[in-house]
């Protein structure tokens, strides 16, 4: 019997769904199949017939019907791109401006924590941000735009020498952190524990690595005219790859800017 076509798994796996996540930890017999989904026997006699065409689910004797070497990787592959697509429906219902995927950022949906704005809290995403850089005790990151808040607590960290602190920004950004906040500038790069490096390339959004070891976190920003309108936290292991891997060739494509000796 052939193999079933792509489009032929992605058709069965979305009528029949609530079957593969059924059997997803254990074997289930039709019995069970019935009492735990609500449904009629013959509808659970159809999805396993169907699902048994496919080579996604066997019968075993001794216990009842379970997913296959292919039903297995099917259904995990499946789950995620829900969770994905959930992640994704939601920022956009919340008018959270929805990175496209063009820079590999889809690892950052899965398993993501969204904070969004709120007609009662528009500067809810910012708020989130800003007190959990503020208690990183390790900060590396590339943002596309300045805001005033960032400079205040990136000033904290560098006044206080309380976390290690490390930024790669676009040409434009560096000049207007020179020019619009001179003072909290000065200081920044005087300061050991904060580094400013500048990068000719771009990203449509903000990127943020916070902690170490098995504390870290990370984050994805949107940012719209108004300011940050939402923020994807993730600490999965898949996330915190992707986001350490574009952090460090932002890294690697930019120029450390020199720190001045410290005035004795």
């Amino acid at each position: 019997m052939p193999s079933p076509t792509t489009e032929e798994i992605i058709d069965l796996v979305t009528r029949r769904w609530d079957v593969l996540e059924s059997l997803s930890d254990r074997a289930l017999s039709k019995p069970e199949l019935e009492a735990t989904l609500g449904v009629s026997r013959s509808t659970v006699d159809r999805a396993i017939g169907e699902l048994e065409a496919a080579s996604m689910v066997v019968r075993d004797p001794s216990s009842g019907y379970r997913l296959t070497e292919l039903g297995r990787p099917v259904y995990r592959l499946c789950k995620r791109t829900r969770r994905c697509l959930d992640a994704v429906t939601e920022a956009h219902s919340h008018g959270s401006a929805v990175p496209s995927g063009a820079n590999g950022e889809l690892p950052m949906y899965d398993g993501a924590t969204l904070v969004s704005s709120e007609p009662h809290v528009p500067d809810k995403p910012l708020q989130h941000l800003l007190d959990t850089m503020r208690e990183a005790e390790s900060l590396r990151g590339y943002t596309p735009v300045v805001l005033q808040q960032y400079v205040e607590v990136c000033h904290e960290h560098a006044t206080r020498r309380e976390a290690d602190v490390e930024l790669v920004v676009p040409p434009q950004v560096h000049q207007c952190l020179r020019t619009t906040y001179p003072d909290e500038y000065r200081r920044a790069r005087r300061a050991s524990c904060v580094r400013l490096h500048e990068t000719s390339a771009s990203l449509p959004f903000g990127l943020l690595l916070f902690g170490e070891g098995a504390d870290r976190t990370c984050a994805l920003v949107s940012y719209s005219k108004a300011g940050a309108t939402g923020v994807l936290f993730n600490d999965t292991a898949s996330a915190i790859g992707w986001a350490t891997q574009t952090y460090r060739e932002l890294k690697a494509d930019s120029t450390p800017v020199d720190q001045p000796k410290a005035t004795q």
